[in-house]
């Protein structure tokens, strides 16, 4: 049985060109549409199973909920148009469309989720930047509701790939020859060669909370050579905290932090971070939402994991002399 891939590959012709002609779109030529429909009819294609069931009875949207981020959220500075649109090109492969719901600043996030339900006018929802209530309310509605980062207790989660990252961090300043290392993770759990590490901080997710993380990082004796921190924000905090005592980011303590943020751009010395790709997110997010529309169990579990892409800077040196 063929995919819609399938059949556009044959026909030379775009996903998107194939789905409007099995959908009835008007803008696709009538010779283009013709070709499809027989070569459909030809090789048996059958839509996803999540499609299918969408069209029985169902409306075939997918609602991406966008609710005012906490914060100490790591979506707060997330391109989220980005994300967006990964998670409507992977929708499209299957006919379904996307229509965002942006949570208004001047309204209860759980009263307009309880409007939004009581119409019924998405088969699934994607949350990005949940709150506890807010997601005790979604799970309420009975709709399969996928979360990305931070948005737990839903029916399926999207999460950044923290263990492979913090992982990754810890091997870098061991092989720089870091042999004095600090951690102040926020997510849980550990990673796998997590003795590498010395010492492990308060977990801290803010600047402010950064400051603080540095502060008891001074009180250490010997001083830590390296610190993996959570973000970019909590580096900041650490730069001052240590420009403070006297030392210097980079010089005096490496620094690699686990997610690049826009406050990394203004740091110097540039900090040593982890980029996470929108698109590839959004991809991430569409494949949960079709996957629990095809009958997969709505668990809570963690359903995708993305990982992180290392980017140099000068924060993370090899140990002072």
């Amino acid at each position: 049985m063929s995919s819609i891939r399938d059949l556009a590959r044959g026909l030379g012709v775009s996903i998107g060109t194939v789905s409007r002609a099995l959908n009835g779109r008007p803008d696709v030529n009538a010779a283009t549409r013709a070709r499809i429909l027989a070569a459909a009819e030809a090789q048996g294609y059958s839509a996803n199973p999540a499609a299918r069931s969408l069209r029985k009875g169902s409306t075939n949207i997918v609602g991406f909920l966008f609710a005012p981020p906490e914060a100490n959220s790591p979506l707060a500075d997330v391109f989220f148009m980005d994300v967006v649109q990964g998670v409507q090109g992977a929708l499209c492969d299957e006919s379904l469309e996307l229509v965002v719901l942006p949570c208004p600043t001047d309204d209860s996030p759980e009263a307009y989720v309880r409007r939004l339900v009581s119409r019924r006018f998405f088969d699934a929802l994607i949350v990005m930047g949940g709150r506890d209530t807010l997601n005790a309310e979604l799970v309420r509605s009975g709709v399969p509701v996928v979360g990305l980062a931070g948005s737990g207790g839903l029916s399926a989660l999207v999460d950044f790939d923290h263990q492979a990252t913090f992982a990754d961090a810890i091997t870098r300043l061991v092989n720089l020859g870091h042999t004095r290392v600090a951690a102040a993770p926020a997510c849980p759990g550990r990673p796998v060669n997590a003795a590498r590490v010395q010492h492990w901080l308060t977990p801290s997710t803010t600047e402010a909370e950064g400051r603080a993380l540095g502060v008891e990082l001074l009180s250490l004796d010997p001083l830590p050579t390296a610190l993996i921190v959570e973000n970019d924000a909590v580096a900041a905090g650490i730069y001052a905290a240590l420009r403070t005592s006297g030392r210097e980011p980079g010089r005096d303590l490496a620094v690699i932090s686990c997610r690049s943020t826009a406050r990394g751009r203004n740091l110097q010395p540039t900090p040593a971070s982890y980029t996470y790709d929108p698109a590839l997110i959004g991809a991430a997010l569409a494949r949960t939402v079709l996957g629990l529309l095809s009958g997969q169990p709505a668990d809570g579990s963690v359903a995708l994991a993305v990982g992180g892409v290392f980017v140099e800077g000068s924060s993370a040196g090899r140990p002072p002399v």
